[in-house]
């Protein structure tokens, strides 16, 4: 059976801002409209039964509605839209998923859609109500339903959440810094697209397998990073390995 679990992660580990209260695993703050994030990663979608007794919907993944993220597919960058839900229906044509805001969505499903991390359909549908699924997708067709590293290689990513009722939007984008200061950061995005946007005076950041909290020296140009926005600020970066970067634009 094809079990589909959704576990987003973010990777930073610092301490909460601005009395944050918790959205899942990741801190919001009530005052001043920012987003203190504990952690941030690149996305990742896991394809594993969920342990007995435990909680179907982990994490962030309990409050995401919606989203469109930007792939590297077979060396073409694709824009796909991004839902999450619990299955209601699915077929070899279509799948139904509601999500948490309430919103139902179907998408049709063929014979091009992936299936999770081995892209093998399903031999019974009807075994997949009830589960929590991710879907890509695109003009209303399934492309890939779960699966791990359905994220391997984003760009970009807008992702919708929901907490006690209320929407907030936080942005990913991935890339290598051109240049940082004390105020903002600009980098290539691995689209080629530039961005600039400007840093939080609180953003937290993260050297990817180091534990604890990075300090902003750390952040040079030509580093791959991923930045974390929200309400229009950095407000984490989780710092990739170096050899991961390209070099700056001279």
């Amino acid at each position: 059976m094809l079990a589909l679990l959704v576990k987003y992660k973010l990777a930073i580990t610092a301490a909460a801002l601005l009395g944050a209260v918790g959205l899942g695993g990741v801190g919001v703050a009530a005052a001043s409209g920012a987003l203190p994030l504990t952690a941030l990663s690149a996305l990742n979608i896991q394809h594993a039964k969920p342990r007995p007794g435990a909680a179907r919907h982990p994490g962030l993944a309990a409050h995401i509605i919606h989203g469109a993220v930007i792939l590297n597919d077979n060396g073409s960058w694709t824009s796909y839209t991004l839902d999450v839900g619990t299955v209601t229906a699915a077929s070899s044509s279509s799948i139904t998923l509601l999500r948490i805001d309430g919103g139902s969505v179907t998408l049709s499903v063929d014979s091009s859609t992936r299936w999770g991390a081995q892209d093998k359909a399903p031999k019974d549908y009807s075994r997949l109500v009830g589960r929590r699924v991710a879907v890509l997708s695109q003009n209303g067709a399934a492309v890939h339903i779960g699966g791990r590293g359905i994220f391997k290689g984003f760009a970009y990513a807008d992702l919708t959440v929901i907490r006690n009722g209320a929407t907030r939007e936080i942005q990913l984008d991935r890339g290598a810094v051109q240049s940082i200061s004390s105020s903002q950061i600009s980098l290539t995005r691995a689209d080629g697209v530039a961005v600039t946007a400007p840093l939080a005076s609180t953003a937290r950041y993260h050297q990817a397998g180091v534990k604890g909290p990075a300090s902003a020296s750390a952040v040079t140009p030509g580093e791959t990073v991923t930045l974390l926005v929200y309400n229009g600020q950095v407000v984490a970066i989780r710092i990739a390995p170096a050899q991961n970067a390209t070099p700056p634009a001279s």
